[in-house]
C-alpha cells in the first residue's frame, strides 16, 4: 500500500494514531497498512498514541503485533516516550507487553530518567517499583526514592 503523507510527514495510520482515532485506526489496519510505517519525527503509531496516552488506540497496535520496543533514530522506545509525557497507563500497557525496561537511549536514558527528568515522581517511583535499572542517575536507589517521595509531599511532580 503506498504511503502519503500530510504537511507535518505523518501518514494517514500515524495522524490517526496521534489523534486516538481508534475507528480510523481500525479501518486502516483492515486495509492493510504496514504497523511499523513512520510517521513524523519518525514515531511509529504504537509510539504516538503510547506518548498520546491513547490507550484504546495503544491496546488494538499491540494486539494485532505492533512492535513494543521499536527505536527511532535517537534510541527512544515507546516506553522511554510514555515515560517523558507521563503516561502512567501507556507505561503499564507497554511493559505488561513486554516492552523492554532496561533500553537505554544513545544519551544513556532509560524510562525512569525520562520520568524523572520531567518531574514525573510517582510514574518514577511506579518504575523502580517494576525493577528499571537506574540509569543515567547518579545517587544511589534510596536517594532517587528520597527525593522522588519528597516531590511529591511537596507537590512538585507533575502526575
Amino acid at each position: 500500500m503506498s504511503i502519503g503523507r500530510d504537511g507535518e510527514g505523518n501518514t494517514a495510520l500515524t495522524a490517526a494514531a496521534q489523534g486516538g482515532e481508534l475507528e480510523t485506526v481500525r479501518q486502516l489496519v483492515a486495509k492493510g497498512e504496514e504497523l511499523e510505517q513512520r510517521g513524523a519525527s519518525d514515531y511509529t503509531a504504537l509510539g504516538l498514541a503510547a506518548r498520546g496516552g491513547h490507550v484504546a488506540v495503544l491496546r488494538f497496535l499491540i494486539e494485532r503485533g505492533a512492535n513494543v520496543n521499536d527505536r527511532r533514530p535517537n534510541s527512544f522506545t515507546p516506553l522511554m516516550d510514555a515515560a517523558t509525557h507521563g503516561r502512567s497507563q501507556s507505561v503499564d500497557i507497554l511493559l505488561e507487553a513486554g516492552a523492554d525496561l532496561r533500553a537505554e537511549s544513545t544519551t544513556g536514558e532509560n524510562a525512569l530518567t525520562c520520568a524523572v527528568r520531567r518531574r514525573y515522581a510517582k510514574l518514577a517511583l511506579l518504575l523502580l517499583d517494576r525493577g528499571c535499572p537506574l540509569g543515567s542517575w547518579k545517587g544511589s536507589e534510596d536517594e532517587l526514592r528520597d527525593w522522588l517521595e519528597g516531590e511529591i509531599a511537596a507537590g512538585r511532580s507533575k502526575d
